[in-house]
């Protein structure tokens, strides 16, 4: 099946789904009553946190194997800790 009008474009179709899947990994911890993981900035954008995840996707390819939203968090862990 073909996509048809604007949306002809594949790519632009994948690129709306990863930041769709990234954009809810993080809203998840965001909104989530359990302890957070990782807390973001007010000021941090979502492209930013669409580039930290596509680059800890192609910078490590051995976790590919693992659920998608343990391995897109890693480097949001990393850089955006919680404040005890």
């Amino acid at each position: 099946m073909r996509a048809e009008g604007p949306y002809k474009n594949i790519v632009f179709l994948k690129g709306i789904y990863c930041m769709g899947y990234i954009l809810g990994v993080a809203d998840s911890n965001a909104y989530s009553n359990d302890e957070k993981t990782f807390c973001l900035p007010k000021d941090v954008s979502r492209n930013q946190l669409r580039l930290m995840a596509v680059k800890f996707l192609k910078d490590n390819p051995v976790t590919h194997h693992y659920g998608a939203a343990s391995i897109i968090v890693r480097p949001w862990i990393k850089a955006f800790p919680c404040k005890d």
